[in-house]
C-alpha cells in the first residue's frame, strides 16, 4: 500500500507552492525539511539535522544551501513534477504567482 491518499491524476502539479520560500519544517530528531510534507513521505532528502549548538546559524545554514535554492529555481522554472516530493503533494491552496 502507498502512503498516498488521493488521486494521484489530479494533484495540482501546475501550482507553484510558497512554502519553499517561507517555511522550514524539524522532525523528531532535529531533520530540518521544507515543508511539513517532507516529514509525512518516506525518504524525502532534507536541508540537514540541527544539533544543541548554534541554532540560529544552522538554521540560516540550511535555508540558504545550495540544496534549497536549486529546489526553489527547479520550481519555479520546471513547477513541481521534477522535485520527488512536490510531485507527490496533493496541496493545491497554498499557491502563487512569479
Amino acid at each position: 500500500m502507498g502512503e498516498s491518499s488521493y488521486d494521484e491524476n489530479e494533484l495540482p502539479l501546475k501550482n507553484k507552492c510558497v512554502w519553499l520560500w517561507t517555511t522550514l519544517a524539524t522532525d523528531y530528531d532535529g531533520s530540518v525539511y521544507p515543508c511539513c510534507a517532507h516529514t509525512s513521505f518516506s525518504n524525502a532528502k532534507g536541508y540537514g539535522i540541527l544539533n544543541a549548538d548554534n541554532n540560529s546559524k544552522q538554521i540560516k545554514k540550511f535555508w540558504n544551501s545550495e540544496y534549497s535554492k536549486e529546489m526553489k529555481k527547479i520550481h519555479v522554472e520546471e513547477g513541481r513534477a521534477p522535485i520527488d516530493i512536490c510531485s507527490r503533494c496533493p496541496r493545491k491552496s497554498i499557491s502563487f504567482e512569479f
